[in-house]
Order: structure tokens, then sequence, then C-alpha cells
């Protein structure tokens, strides 16, 4: 069998080494596979690289235009992930397990932005 990256199906992210059903890093568990130090470097890039280069780009650029587009990117970004939450819990057939997770996550976020904004950062 051969471990490389998944592809997007219908489903989320899919894996080549297994039937589809259960989230990619499970099925890679449970087939024993041990992922590369290179493919570990590559799942990394592709989920933190966006957030370092967005971090940088932010501290050096002061632009409310840039601002706001940024700020959109993102808010489209949390549209795509409640979707795909709400899709897993149809699969599951628990909606209410992930629309409560979603308001919790929600309350979370909104607290800790309470706390920081009273404390004054």
């Amino acid at each position: 069998m051969r471990l490389g990256l998944p592809s997007s199906s219908s489903s989320g992210l899919d894996c080549t080494i297994s039937p589809k059903g259960s989230p990619w890093p499970l099925r890679v568990a449970a087939a024993g596979l041990v992922p590369s130090w290179g493919f570990l470097a590559t799942a990394g890039l592709i989920g933190g690289g966006p957030t370092f280069l967005g971090t940088v780009i932010g501290f050096r650029v002061n632009s409310p235009q840039a601002f706001v587009l940024l700020l959109a990117l993102a808010a489209g970004a949390l549209f795509y992930v409640i979707g795909e939450m709400f899709a897993v819990g149809r699969r599951f057939q628990q909606p209410p397990a992930s629309a409560w997770g979603i308001v919790i996550g929600f309350l979370a976020a909104y607290a800790t932005d309470l706390i920081l904004t009273i404390d004054g950062a």
C-alpha cells in the first residue's frame, strides 16, 4: 500500500489505502501505516503555511482594505468548516452533536475575546 497526500472527495478527505467512511488519519492508523517525516512536513506546510504567511503579511501591511479582505476570507473559511461539521453530523446521524459543538466553540471564542477586551489587550 502506498501512503500519499489525501485528495478531496465528496465526503471530505480521502486516502487511497482503504474504503471511504472514516477520516483518513484514522484509516492510516488502523492500517498500521506510519507516515514518513516528509509527509508530516508537507502536511504541516499545507496546514500552517498560510497562517504563518498571513501573520507575516499582517505584521508588515497596514491597510484597512487588506484588513477587511482578510477578515472576509477568514469568515468564508469558517463558513466552510461549519458546513463540513454539519455534513459530518448528518453522516453519523448526530446533527445535534455537531450543532452543540459549533455553539460551544463560538461561545469559547467569544469568551476569550471578551476577556481580552476587558483586560485591555
